[in-house]
């Protein structure tokens, strides 16, 4: 088994251990459950959300996650950060009155080495939007903070350009269809 110390310079170097055989055990299979409970409820919640199953998808988070996504929510509200169960809620229900989910595809799940309370995830998607049949498609990535046993914060990291001018133009042919009629 192995021990990791800290020496001054700060460096870190790996020394076999002879001492606390024992204690180097139980610190490495602490580590290996409480990574592998993370994945679990990540890869459970977005389980969830492929099927649109809000209910399920907060079945994990805490009551005043943080969800944060790098898109304005003025210009599109149906990725719009948001604070505790409640808005979060409105929000993925907002989503999924918007869209037409035809692919979801979380994938890459990984906990941190050096945390095992962080987790990433890569997701490609393509949704299409239900007023104007518009496809909307591209990929995020997640880093999910853990707290425990629950999903206490949530960033999601989109080409926001992208997300933006896609919502400006589905807001123009909903405007330009309502001139028409």
């Amino acid at each position: 088994l192995v021990v990791f110390e800290a020496i001054y310079s700060g460096l870190v170097y790996c020394k076999p251990c002879s001492v606390l055989p024992i204690f180097s055990t139980l610190i490495i299979s602490q580590m290996s459950k409480s990574s592998h409970e993370a994945l679990r409820l990540v890869k459970h919640t977005f389980a969830a959300l492929t099927r649109c199953d809000v209910n399920d998808a907060l079945r994990y988070m805490a009551p005043n996650i943080d969800y944060v996504v790098n898109v304005d929510p003025q210009i599109a509200p149906f990725v719009a950060s948001t604070s505790g169960i409640p808005e979060l809620r409105a929000r993925l229900e907002l989503l999924f009155d918007t869209f037409t989910i035809e692919t979801f595809d979380a994938k890459n799940f990984r906990i941190s080495d050096d945390d095992p309370s962080i987790a990433r995830v890569n997701v490609s998607y393509a949704y299409r939007e239900k007023t104007t049949s518009v496809l909307l498609d591209g990929r995020f990535r997640c880093v999910i903070h853990i707290d425990d046993g629950l999903i206490a914060q949530v960033e999601e990291f989109h080409d926001s350009s992208y997300i933006e001018a896609f919502a400006r133009l589905i807001q123009m042919m909903r405007k330009s269809s309502n001139g028409r009629s």
